[in-house]
C-alpha cells in the first residue's frame, strides 16, 4: 500500500526496530506489571514514533484507551489497530485486532487452562475478523502469530506453530493489503461495535497522507492535521481517553498492586515464624 514511499517507510521501520529492541530488553528486566501494562506501554511507544511530516508524505497516530485496563478481563482482544492512507491516486483503510500473551519461548504457558483461554480468545476474535493475531511477548523476542494458527495448536506452547517477528508483520501491514478492509477509520459504527463486543481496551489510529508528488499543494507546508480523517474527531467519537493520560496511571496502579501482593505475601510468611517464637518463649 505504501511501498512507493519506501524511503519514508524505511525511516519509520528503523525506529520500530529500535523500539522493539528496547522493549524486549525492558520485558526481560521485568519493568512491566502485567500483560496489560506491556501492551499499553508498547502502544504508547509505537504511537510516539509513528509521526512524520514531509512535503509529499505525512503520517500521524493516536493511541486511546476505551475502558479501564484494570477491569475484569474478558475473552476479547487487547488492541485494535487501524490505518487510513489517502492520496490523489488511492484511498484505503484497513485494520486488525490482536490478543497479547507473555510467554517464554520453548516452554508451556502454564498448563491446559491458559492455553484453552487463549484458544477461546482467538475464536472470539475470528468471529469478527479473519485479520486477528496473537502478539507473543518474551524477553528474547516479540513475535506475531495468526489467531487461526494459535487456535489450532494442540499443545500448551504457542511457539510450536509458525510466528513472525513483529517488525516483519508491521512492515507488511504498512506496505501491502494485509488487514481487514471492513475495519476502517471512516466506518464509526463498525469500529464502535467491535470495540464493545470484544471489550477492546486499546485502539491505535494511524493516518497517512500523500500529496501525490514531492511539492506541497497550494504552495505551502502540509499540516499533519490537514489530511483525512481527523483523528482527534475519531477519538471523541469513540469516547476514548488519550493513552498518554492513562498509561502512567495504569502503570502506577499495576505496580502498587504488585507491591501490595508482595507485602501481603511477606506478612503471611512472617506469621508462622512469630507463632514459633512465642512458643519458644
Amino acid at each position: 500500500m505504501l511501498r512507493r514511499f519506501s524511503s519514508h517507510i524505511n525511516t519509520i521501520m528503523g525506529n520500530v526496530r529500535a523500539l522493539i529492541s528496547d522493549f524486549e530488553r525492558d520485558v526481560g528486566r521485568g519493568y512491566f506489571a502485567n500483560e496489560e501494562d506491556i501492551t499499553s506501554q508498547f502502544a504508547g511507544r509505537l504511537k510516539n514514533i509513528l509521526i512524520l511530516s514531509d512535503p509529499d508524505f505525512t503520517i500521524q497516530c493516536r493511541a486511546i484507551v476505551t475502558k479501564k485496563t484494570t477491569e475484569e478481563p474478558t475473552l476479547g482482544a487487547d488492541i485494535l489497530v487501524v490505518i487510513s492512507f489517502d492520496s490523489p491516486e488511492i484511498s484505503i483503510s484497513k485494520g486488525f485486532i490482536a490478543q497479547a500473551k507473555q510467554v517464554e519461548f520453548g516452554k508451556s504457558i502454564g498448563g491446559s487452562g491458559p492455553m484453552n483461554t487463549l484458544r477461546a480468545q482467538c475464536r472470539n476474535m475470528l468471529d469478527h475478523t479473519p485479520e486477528s493475531y496473537v502478539w507473543l511477548y518474551s524477553k528474547d523476542s516479540f513475535r506475531v502469530q495468526r489467531a487461526a494458527t494459535a487456535e489450532a495448536i494442540t499443545t500448551n506452547k504457542p511457539d510450536d506453530a509458525l510466528s513472525h517477528p513483529f517488525d516483519w508483520f508491521f512492515y507488511d501491514f504498512l506496505i501491502s493489503m494485509r488487514g481487514d478492509p471492513l475495519l476502517t477509520l471512516q466506518n464509526f459504527p463498525r469500529l464502535q461495535g467491535i470495540i464493545q463486543e470484544l471489550s477492546i481496551p486499546l485502539v491505535l489510529l494511524i493516518s497517512a497522507t500523500s500529496t501525490g508528488d514531492d511539492r506541497p499543494r497550494g504552495g505551502g507546508e502540509p499540516s499533519p492535521d490537514s489530511g483525512p480523517p481527523d483523528l482527534d474527531d475519531l477519538v471523541r467519537v469513540l469516547d476514548g481517553t488519550p493513552l498518554e493520560e492513562w498509561s502512567s496511571w495504569a502503570s502506577d496502579w499495576g505496580r502498587s498492586q504488585s507491591t501490595r501482593e508482595e507485602e501481603q505475601s511477606s506478612e503471611q510468611k512472617a506469621k508462622p515464624q512469630q507463632r514459633v517464637q512465642l512458643r519458644e518463649n
